[in-house]
Parts: C-alpha cells; structure tokens; sequence
C-alpha cells in the first residue's frame, strides 16, 4: 500500500459515489472526555491531524494548512471504537498519539453492509500511515536512492 492521497481519480470518484451527497462528517478531538459526541452506531471514521511542530497561528506556515488522515477504520459501534482507540496500546496508534499534538476523531454514521466498501476505498484514497493488514505494514519501496 502506497503512502499519502492517490492520483487515481477513478478511486476518488468511486468514494464520492459511494459515501453519496448526504454524507454528513462530524469530528470530536481524540480524548475520552469527549465520548458523549460520538454516537452508538455503524460508520466510518479517520483519526486526522496536523502535521507534528506546525504552527498552527500562522497563516503563512504551510505545515498550519496541511492536515491529513492518520487511520481509517469501520465499526459497528462509533463511540466503543473511538474509546479503544484514545485507550489504545496498539503500537501505530500510540505513536500516533505521541506525534501529533491533537488527534482528531472524524466520522460519519453508515448502514453497516456500506462500511466495508468505503473503508477500503479511503484507505485507498487517503494513504493513512498507521493503517496496518493481516498484522503488516503495508508500504510501497520505490527505486533505491544514493544517501
């Protein structure tokens, strides 16, 4: 799997379709306090961020303006998977904390049967870093470089 958005409009598209034009995404920042805003039901979500060190008063840092998906997933149940995930000892998802200064809890409510598809298709789109398959790291190696 490659790193960072795709250049597949195709793949693009396909999510547009798919998530549909009423599509409503509604984000809590990553702490369990927070827990009451997210509700008990099947979705999407993507915990997003910043990148680390970015100053976010300045509107001439381009690091202020830049923002991205870290993890994707799909649940049954939003608020149960946003708790795991602020309690979390899982290696990528502890070093995303660690990271980034805020992590950011973006989710939107889905029949349960559409989760997988549009998971897959954000994951393919978006290129989050901290998303892992069958327990590996999934990375693309391009041509080697000299240091």
């Amino acid at each position: 799997m490659r790193r960072g958005w795709t250049l597949d409009t195709k793949d693009w598209g396909r999510l547009w379709t798919e998530l549909g034009p009423d599509s409503k995404w509604r984000y809590v920042v990553m702490s369990d306090v927070n827990s009451e805003g997210v509700p008990r039901s099947p979705g999407v979500y993507a915990l997003c961020s910043h990148p680390p060190g970015a100053s976010l008063g300045d509107p001439r840092n381009i690091f202020a303006k830049l923002y991205g998906a870290v993890y994707v997933g799909r649940t049954d149940d939003l608020r149960s998977r946003f708790l795991q995930h602020c309690h979390s000892r899982e290696e990528l998802i502890v070093a995303a904390r660690a990271c980034y200064s805020q992590l950011h809890f973006w989710f939107t409510r889905l029949d349960g049967a559409a989760t997988k598809s549009i998971e897959s298709l954000m994951i393919s789109c978006l290129g989050p870093p901290a998303n892992k398959h069958a327990g590996a790291i999934l990375t693309t190696v391009g041509p080697a470089e000299p240091a």
